[in-house]
């Protein structure tokens, strides 16, 4: 009977180690994602405020009628700003590769 209770208890630490191994490995992932994305954001704000966007009068008045999206309440208020950034960020790369 001793013998199952240390099998078992052996492969309950053998998990655990596993887990945490693996815990570790996600903790660095989303740390370098957070960082990235950090980096992209302030990137993104340099190159706004040095490109601003140009300004159509004619689509001043078109504008003023579409809705604007909605966002959910639960979303923090860095992802609410930082996408639509992130957006028109891609949309410019996409159209004008260095």
């Amino acid at each position: 009977m001793s013998s199952v209770n240390d099998q078992a208890a052996g492969e309950l630490v053998e998990e655990l180690n596993r887990v945490s191994a693996e815990n570790k490995k996600l903790t660095e992932m989303l740390t370098v994602m957070c960082e990235n994305y950090n980096a992209l954001q302030n990137h993104l704000t340099d190159y706004m405020s040095k490109n601003p966007a140009p300004s159509d009068s004619t689509n001043n008045n078109n504008n003023s009628k579409k809705r604007k999206p909605e966002i959910p309440v639960n979303q923090s208020s860095t992802m609410r700003e930082g996408f639509p950034k992130a957006v028109r960020a891609m949309k410019i790369l996409v159209r004008n590769p260095d």
